[in-house]
């Protein structure tokens, strides 16, 4: 994941470029994270995080006319959660994604309306942050914790900007967040593990204001 992250870094600045575009704006979004599989002796349940709001800020980077790049922020409100049947157990909790992504644009930069697409990586914070219960259901296959764990993620999106004025655009997009499970703050019971990777995929608009 750091590699991918210098790469992109490293694309941005030495390919030969023209004449400099900024962009700054932010965006608001509402976050679907799909479930992981828990599996224990007595059975499979299901683990992750609830869906939840979003919100961002970003700084992009458009020193060529197709290819440019973004580093951002997000915060992604997201519950703890396991669930098996009629039975569940939740706990408060969020995250922080802090990425660098390479943006691939379909038009010129002087388009009014820009398909792009993006990839690239960076790192995801995950908190716990309500109370742990003395007794939890469904422990014997997750137990939610109130701690944090940081991991490396992987960001894949595209979407459309839309420009409304010489300095100011509108954008729609979507990004799949992929990133390992964690385990620290979904702490599998003994015996018991969570298999596959936990995707999270983030609808979202927002307004940019254009500097040259």
């Amino acid at each position: 994941m750091r590699s991918l992250v210098l790469a992109s870094l490293t694309a941005a600045v030495f390919i030969p470029a023209t004449a400099q575009e900024w962009e700054l704006g932010g965006v608001g979004s509402y976050g679907f994270s799909r479930g992981l599989a828990a599996y224990a002796p007595v059975g499979t349940a299901t683990t992750g995080f609830a869906s939840g709001y979003a919100w961002g800020v970003l700084a992009g980077h458009n020193p060529h006319r197709l290819v440019g790049g973004e580093i951002r922020y997000a915060f992604r409100r997201g519950d703890l959660r396991v669930e098996r049947g009629g039975q569940k157990a939740t706990m408060r909790g969020h995250a922080h994604l802090v990425h660098y992504d390479v943006v691939v644009h379909a038009a010129d930069r002087g388009a009014w309306v820009r398909p792009f697409f993006a990839v690239g990586g960076g790192a995801r914070a995950f908190r716990g942050t309500g109370l742990e219960r003395a007794v939890q259901p469904l422990s014997q296959f997750v137990l939610l914790t109130r701690t944090h764990q940081t991991l490396p993620v992987l960001s894949v999106g595209g979407g459309v900007k839309i420009r409304v004025s010489r300095w100011l655009s509108f954008r729609l997009e979507a990004r799949d967040y992929v990133s390992p499970a964690p385990d620290k703050l979904l702490t599998p019971a003994p015996g018991a593990e969570i298999r596959g990777w936990l995707h999270d995929v983030v609808p979202a608009f927002g307004l940019t204001v254009t500097l040259r």
